[in-house]
């Protein structure tokens, strides 16, 4: 959300097959969805209704950014009308902002990628004006511990030109945690407490410290859950709950993934269960103990992601379900689905929320166009890094056989009410 009731949303089709993203909008705090316009992505959803979604960020009304899983960045500076692609020097960029800065992490291949393994390429840190698609200029990123496992993803941007980015975080492997203070023309390693397992979060938005939130899964996105805490800005941290499938270590924090975030008056922190039974909790004493919503989400397992807005407001989305919000950070309902739409000619649509960042690009057979549409809600903070991005390098990277049409030489979707 760009504002207490503002905000952006991805919608994409959840028939099987390949189709394009959408940019929606609300100005009624998620109750209602407009399309603004077809996004420069396709998607698919394959046999199995599984779907890969894409990133989306606005820093403010107008400007924007957009990615696929593994996929190019690209920006808008007239509020999702046109998009340009963003030129970096290396491949699977991942992005954060700060200011009138934008910090762009891509990895930097010479030869040709691995079917299987981990993908050995250094990684470049590169800068940009707001809105820009050439960078200032562009880094190398040390390796620091992590052994052959190269890949650095942006984690958080702390000023215009300080970044923080995790490095290696495979499956029980060594990662680092490494900071630049002059935009990547140097930097030091942080302190990384999170022992084997993957850093999914740095929240640094609660005034006073930063919070590092890290999961292994044991299954069905079960395992151990670390949250950790740091007033020395990473060089040191103090565990404030961790859990096991076993019970409980520190505080009650369970053992299910969880997607973080921060309230807007710093006091919340929201959590998504990313489990078979789903669910919300909350906290208000800085995660030491959390509070079980008495609010059932029909989640099926499928992922749950959350955009803040106002002072204690915030949205969940469940992916393949229904959204849910809470104006006062405590009281949460489900919000009506949208009204039926009729999108580039296709039949009567819905709206639904997708999974995002989650899953891989297989090799795609198209079939049919998709007759439905399913909404990913843009969020803010600090980017999440999930099993997935540890695990793609073990998956067969194929290109997509059935490139489509562009909706853009098709007929106008912008501005369709839903």
């Amino acid at each position: 959300m760009v504002s207490a009731a503002q905000g952006y949303g991805i919608a994409s089709g959840n028939g099987a097959g390949q189709n394009w993203y959408y940019l929606v909008e609300t100005s009624n705090a998620a109750t209602s969805w407009n399309v603004r316009e077809a996004l420069p992505l396709s998607s698919f959803r394959n046999d199995s209704n599984y779907s890969q979604g894409p990133l989306l960020h606005f820093v403010n009304r107008k400007i924007g950014y957009v990615s696929n899983y593994h996929g190019p960045l690209y920006v808008t500076v007239n509020a999702g009308a046109t998009w340009s692609k963003v030129l970096t020097p290396g491949i699977w960029p991942s992005f954060v902002t700060a200011g009138s800065t934008v910090s762009v992490v891509s990895d930097v291949c010479k030869g040709p990628l691995p079917q299987y393994g981990a993908l050995k390429c250094p990684s470049d840190l590169s800068m940009y004006r707001l809105g820009a698609i050439k960078p200032l200029h562009s880094f190398v990123i040390p390796s620091e511990g992590v052994g052959s496992w190269r890949s650095a993803v942006a984690m958080t941007a702390i000023s215009a030109m300080s970044t923080v980015v995790v490095e290696g975080n495979n499956e029980g492997a060594a990662s680092s945690l490494l900071e630049t203070d002059n935009a990547g023309v140097s930097w030091h390693r942080l302190a990384d407490p999170c022992e084997g397992l993957i850093i999914n979060q740095l929240i640094t938005s609660v005034q006073g410290r930063w919070l590092l939130y890290c999961f292994m899964d044991g299954g069905m996105n079960q395992g151990t859950n670390g949250l950790y805490s740091s007033s020395d800005v990473g060089v040191s941290w103090s565990v404030v709950s961790k859990g096991t499938e076993q019970g409980n270590v520190v505080g009650n924090i369970g053992d299910f993934m969880m997607n973080l975030a921060v309230s807007t008056n710093q006091k919340i922190i929201f959590a998504g269960l990313d489990s078979p039974a789903g669910g919300i909790e909350y906290s208000t004493n800085g995660g030491a103990h959390w509070i079980r919503v008495n609010q059932p989400v029909s989640s099926g397992g499928s992922p749950e992601l959350i955009s803040t807005f106002g002072t204690k407001g915030a949205v969940l989305d469940v992916g393949d379900g229904a959204q849910y919000r809470t104006l006062n950070g405590t009281t949460w309902r489900v919000l009506s689905p949208c009204r039926p739409a009729s999108i580039e000619g296709y039949e009567s649509v819905r709206w639904r929320e997708v999974r995002r960042q989650q899953s891989v690009r297989r090799s795609p057979v198209f079939r049919a166009p998709p007759r439905t549409l399913a909404l990913s809600l843009e969020t803010r903070g600090a980017r999440r890094v999930t099993s997935t991005d540890s695990q793609i390098s073990r998956l067969k990277r194929e290109p997509l056989e059935v490139p489509l049409a562009h909706p853009r030489n098709q007929t106008s979707v912008a501005n369709r009410p839903t």
